[in-house]
């Protein structure tokens, strides 16, 4: 399609085409603002043909397609934020018996370990309830500490493309680590809605398939009242 022959319109199609409302567009063209005229304007075959065109052509340039645009949102949408970070992992931690008594004292929960060797258990009780369960191995009196680890991001290197794609943002905060993933459940709807998995209802009749009430400027406050009460309670 040529650019359009009258150049106040070929310049609202550009504006509109840019992200602007039709009123803004409507000013920039050079027309005095008037929201109704704006309106009809953008609602003109010629002017809303070329705004399709504008976005068309900048989507080719800048590579955008719907596949690549479904494949972006496929990401998000079918994310495992287990692929990003880790919790509540589990470690050993040779020590002794004094650094293994601190480690009870902060989580308050029984701890063991096995070590290939001759070995001699020993359980004490703990303040906060539970036993510590120590494994001496010979006369070294090294004990493992079953300790669990906070929250931990996975290596960016070790991400593979589509989770990365799924991550919103990871950031140093006086905290440590803020890591927040983009919104699965918006992801999913606008999935749904471009398959046409999810329709909007819109009713076109009332209750009991009569007509719909509606509620002018001829009623009196208790008339429209009334009439409103009716639409919820299902009266004829």
């Amino acid at each position: 399609m040529p650019i359009l022959s009258n150049s106040k319109h070929e310049l609202f199609a550009q504006e509109v085409a840019q992200g602007r409302s039709a009123s803004e567009a409507f000013v920039r063209a050079g027309y005095s603002a008037h929201d109704g005229n704006a309106a009809r304007l953008r609602g003109n075959e010629k002017v809303r043909a070329r705004i399709d065109e504008i976005l068309a052509e900048g989507a080719e340039r800048a590579g955008v397609t719907v596949e690549r645009v479904v494949r972006e949102l496929a990401k998000i949408a079918f994310s495992d934020i287990r692929k990003a970070m880790k919790w509540g992992e589990t470690v050993m931690v040779p020590c002794s018996p004094e650094v293994a008594d601190h480690f009870i004292r902060a989580d308050g929960k029984g701890i063991e370990e096995d070590f290939e060797a001759e070995v001699e258990e020993e359980l004490e009780p703990q303040p906060r309830g539970g036993a510590l369960k120590r494994r001496r191995v010979g006369a070294e009196g090294v004990i493992a500490v079953r300790a669990h680890t906070p929250m931990a991001l996975i290596p960016s290197d070790q991400i593979d493309d589509d989770t990365a794609g799924a991550v919103a943002e990871v950031k140093q905060t006086r905290e440590g680590m803020a890591f927040k993933m983009h919104d699965k459940l918006a992801a999913l709807d606008k999935l749904g809605r471009h398959l046409g998995m999810f329709k909007d209802k819109v009713e076109h009749s009332g209750p009991g398939g009569g007509p719909i009430q509606t509620i002018t400027k001829t009623m009196s406050p208790k008339e429209a009242a009334d009439a409103y009460a009716g639409t919820i309670n299902g009266d004829d």
